[in-house]
């Protein structure tokens, strides 16, 4: 059995490689490692599914080991339920080691500086590579590269002689960064260190809406360099040193290389979640009648399901008609089930926790707990907002009304006419009509988003076997190089 694995820093990234740690579960070849790097608030849960799955489970040094210590197994339990215990018991235990207690203070003295970031990216390399040698490790999988710390790990795998592979739930440009931290200080030039570092390595800096950028802050950016490791296109996600990036679909492909990614990494395999749903367009009558009654809808009656944003408002977005998130969710579940004759289905982004959520219900919808790969199939209209479920819906040739409330105006779908792109309200609320009373334009938008399905995506059941070919591959590459 090859062990592969699977670190993960954020829901997101559970949620996306959870598939396939399943798939690779229940292969006769492989045996996936989910690597848990930090605390994140529904970290204690995707621990769970990892104990319901078998999976073997490692713990980094920064995650808060006193949530796991204090779980009642008898309920879901939030992180800020946790916080204020875990927090409690890091500074008793800093009593208790005098070396935490120091390391701590340091931190404290040297944090933000380049020593401080050599210092950092020195430990990690030498755990990572403690970790593949000690859980022998055969490959790493990555959700991404060229964000958090994954060119360590990279860096570190390589250093092993071990093979690395991004399967990346999305692909995205300098313009998406650009938007995340454009009014962040620590991104910022007016910072002197940053403006250091981009002049030493002008590839970091950025000029957008009149504004100097440069896409980490200027210790990272120096340490990077001078470790080895700083990706070739720091703007562009996955522009990192992996042997591989695994997309799902031709469309992205194109993506890739035209955002400068070599054509030589980039490889076409689809996901485990196109094979999923390749096996729910199979019997999709059934799957949706069980759907419905679950969820007490009547089932002769159309689907509209929508994946409902996250909280994008926390730091502020000026650009969007909504200052506040539950205004926002409001006005979005209230606009879809005003629609008579459908049934409607909402499901949450996967940072966000039903019990936190489920409020929502009261304007008129339901909330799946179905992944939403697993709704996608079944639905007759999608509704989304700038989301990278939209190419699973492409995939899948059902209408997308792509709602860019918080209006980053990326530029991912402009070009599929199946995906109808608007930004203001009544624009949301003309389209949704339109495309549920017009039965007309719904054939022709449909008909539209057929035609480009099999560009986002071959939905014929075998993209797991095309990862385990191309991990196949890897490993076999790094085990000549061993040799």
């Amino acid at each position: 059995m090859r062990r592969v694995l699977i670190p993960v820093h954020i829901n997101t990234y559970f949620t996306g490689l959870l598939p396939l740690a399943i798939m690779l579960k229940q292969s006769s070849q492989f045996e996936p490692v989910i690597l848990f790097c930090g605390n994140y608030p529904t970290l204690v849960n995707d621990f769970e599914t990892c104990k319901r799955n078998a999976f073997e489970v490692c713990f980094s040094r920064d995650v808060n080991k006193a949530l796991f210590q204090a779980m009642d197994h008898d309920q879901t339990m939030g992180y800020e339920k946790e916080e204020g215990v875990g927090k409690f018991k890091k500074y008793v235990d800093l009593l208790k080691s005098p070396r935490s207690l120091i390391k701590l203070i340091l931190s404290r003295i040297f944090a933000n500086t380049i020593i401080w970031e050599l210092i950092e990216i020195s430990q990690q390399i030498i755990y990572i590579r403690r970790l593949i040698r000690r859980e022998n490790i055969s490959l790493v999988v990555l959700p991404a590269d060229n964000r958090y710390d994954f060119s360590v790990y990279v860096h570190a795998a390589h250093l092993e002689k071990t093979g690395v592979v991004v399967v990346p739930q999305f692909m995205a440009g300098p313009l998406e960064w650009a938007e995340y931290v454009w009014d962040q200080p620590p991104y910022q030039s007016r910072r002197l260190l940053n403006r250091l570092a981009g002049a030493l390595f002008p590839r970091w800096s950025l000029l957008y809406k009149g504004r100097k950028l440069v896409a980490l802050p200027g210790a990272q950016i120096i340490a990077k360099e001078l470790f080895g490791i700083a990706p070739p296109l720091p703007w562009v996600l996955h522009s990192g040193l992996a042997d591989a990036v695994a997309v799902e679909s031709e469309a992205v492909q194109d993506y890739c290389l035209a955002e400068g990614l070599p054509s030589e990494k980039v490889r076409v395999t689809g996901s485990i979640a196109h094979d999923n749903m390749f096996d729910l367009l199979s019997d999709a009558e059934q799957k949706r009648s069980i759907i419905c009654k679950t969820l007490g809808f009547s089932v002769d009656r159309p689907l509209i399901l929508s994946a409902l944003p996250y909280d994008n408002l926390y730091m502020g977005r000026s650009e969007c008609d909504f200052q506040i998130y539950e205004e926002l969710v409001e006005f979005w579940c209230r606009s879809i089930s005003s629609i008579e004759g459908y049934n409607h289905v909402v499901a949450l982004h996967p940072s966000v926790r039903y019990d936190d959520m489920k409020y929502i219900e009261e304007f008129g919808l339901k909330i799946t707990r179905e992944p939403t790969a697993s709704v996608i199939p079944l639905c007759d209209i999608f509704v989304a907002s700038i989301s990278s479920t939209i190419q699973w819906a492409i995939a899948c040739g059902k209408p997308v009304l792509n709602y860019d409330v918080f209006r980053y105006r990326y530029t991912d779908y402009q070009n599929v006419e199946g995906v109808l792109t608007v930004e203001e309200q009544h624009e949301f609320i003309g389209l949704l009509k339109k495309l549920t009373s017009d039965s007309e334009y719904y054939r022709k938008i449909s008909f539209q988003q057929v035609a480009s399905s099999k560009r986002w995506g071959v939905l014929d059941g075998m993209a797991g076997a095309r990862l385990q070919d191309l991990f196949n591959s890897t490993i076999k590459t790094h085990n000549k190089e061993n040799d």
